[in-house]
């Protein structure tokens, strides 16, 4: 039974009395407070068996990453999303001018802790999210290192205010259904996070605030939790195993269909028996397949079942790997799969449009969700809104992204030009195109139509550069070269 008060975990309860209702929750001061286990994979505490040389997914955890983690697509859509989100470097963002700029609360994640880098504290983190759909990232500020919980070893402390005759109801109910009634109350919030590796141990109490708890895909039944993409992928993990195990037994066969021998009926059980074992000798296994089949007289061989190739298995595995990548949020061509090396698959365009939707619809609203779960581990300097961001030059997978963001820089500045050359203010011109609002123009002109940015009318220059009318120009260009001409003398001056 755990307690809420332990000093060491610096949860802090107004004074009172404590009445501790189980090793799952307490209520204090009219106060109800409940544990609620991470219930992070959704499934059923019944068995759902694999194969009967495979373990079973009972709900847990360690049930979940036996049955799935051998699953060579599972894994590599896993290693995957771990890979690119490594690439992940925190730094903040102005929310009014978009500036990022860097701040010394960043500090934790530039030395995150001993023998450890940012990029397993990521890696790990994708892992629990992906297998449980729940991140706990604990900020151990007492050692100054950041430290990925196991998402199973954490319990959800939910507070709510509860008037004593509620509190007192549900202290009799049973304790799914006094977890329900905190969980789902109008005034239920996070207070703490319980860590308990072993029930031979205290759990730990943990404060909300120095625990970020990301949740990329919310649970569909409970609020507070996220789901597993892995959990929804269980029947097409079952349905690979079973395959495999199909092809295994083929290949143990000796590669060849099941053969049905039919004896001569005047044969001893003695003699029929030693006839099968030494065409077993002879003919089963993996490595008698191919051999030509001898049999004594009046033996008949008949083929039953079906050829390998015959069952089609390839496009079966084709399409259960396809629908592993598809709930993954992997697409075929960067997982790797049959799908995405084959045919058309293969064109470079193709390629390129994967990988854009992998990182458009998959990679940047993940990793914004991860930054904004870890906002008030590290929130920036005071008095300045901005929130915690990352820096997309440092992922490789969005290289050709910042090429096409650069290109939309270069056309947004023509833009501004050429607003500017036609007379508008330049900062509103900035302003309009950055916003794509060109509302932001009105009143802005500046009454300037020329290129040279003239005044109305006045759309010549003279010797000195003062801006005149043509006609203006041309009368003091008459003048000036009537001045300059040679003078004609007169004969009475002689």
């Amino acid at each position: 039974m755990w307690s809420p008060f332990k000093k060491s975990s610096g949860l802090v309860l107004p004074e009172g009395g404590v009445d501790l209702w189980d090793e799952r929750g307490f209520s204090y001061n009219g106060v109800s407070y409940e544990g609620m286990g991470n219930m992070a994979l959704g499934m059923s505490p019944d068995a759902n068996p694999l194969s009967a040389s495979r373990p079973t997914v009972t709900g847990d955890l360690a049930s979940m990453v036996a049955a799935a983690q051998p699953n060579s697509v599972v894994s590599a859509a896993i290693v995957t999303r771990s890979l690119v989100l490594s690439q992940l470097w925190p730094e903040y963002q102005d929310w009014k001018t978009g500036k990022r700029f860097r701040h010394g609360d960043l500090g934790i994640f530039e030395r995150p802790g001993a023998n450890t880098t940012l990029s397993r504290i990521w890696a790990e983190a994708e892992v629990s999210q992906s297998y449980t759909g729940n991140s706990y990232i604990w900020l151990d500020r007492a050692r100054n290192r950041l430290r990925v919980l196991r998402p199973d070893f954490v319990s959800v402390v939910l507070a709510s205010d509860a008037l004593e005759a509620d509190v007192s109801k549900a202290q009799g109910a049973p304790a799914g259904e006094r977890a329900q009634a905190v969980e789902f109350a109008l005034s239920a919030e996070v207070v703490a996070y319980a860590y308990q590796p072993s029930e031979f141990v205290e759990a730990i109490i943990i404060p909300a605030e120095d625990v970020a708890h990301w949740v990329s895909e919310p649970h569909p039944t409970s609020h507070w939790l996220g789901a597993s993409w892995v959990t929804s992928c269980v029947r097409e993990i079952v349905a690979e195993e079973q395959a495999d195990v199909y092809a295994d037994k083929f290949f143990e066969q000796g590669a060849t269909p099941r053969l049905v021998y039919k004896m001569d009926p005047r044969l001893s059980s003695t003699q029929a028996a030693a006839f099968k074992k030494l065409n077993e000798e002879q003919s089963a296994g993996l490595y008698n397949s191919h051999k030509t089949l001898y049999v004594g007289g009046a033996t008949d061989v008949e083929v039953v079942g079906t050829r390998l190739g015959d069952l089609a298995l390839e496009k079966f595995r084709a399409m259960l790997e396809s629908r592993i990548s598809s709930r993954s949020r992997v697409p075929p061509q960067i997982l790797q799969i049959a799908a995405g090396n084959s045919g058309s698959s293969l064109n470079g365009g193709n390629y390129e449009a994967s990988r854009k939707q992998f990182a458009d619809l998959f990679y940047a609203p993940y990793a914004d969700g991860l930054m904004a779960a870890m906002q008030h581990l590290a929130p920036g300097p005071k008095g300045k809104p901005a929130q915690l961001s990352w820096d997309p030059k440092r992922v490789l997978l969005l290289q050709q992204d910042l090429l096409d963001a650069a290109e939309v820089i270069g056309k947004n500045m023509s833009a501004i030009r050429s607003g500017i050359d036609t007379g508008y203010n330049p900062d509103a011109m900035v302003t309009a195109v950055v916003s794509g609002d060109l509302r932001n123009l009105v009143g802005q002109h500046s009454g300037k139509f020329s290129v040279q940015l003239l005044p109305e009318g006045l759309n010549s220059l003279d010797a000195n550069g003062v801006p005149v009318a043509e006609e203006m120009l041309k009368k003091n260009q008459d003048k000036e070269k009537a001045a300059s001409a040679p003078k004609v003398k007169d004969e009475k001056d002689d």
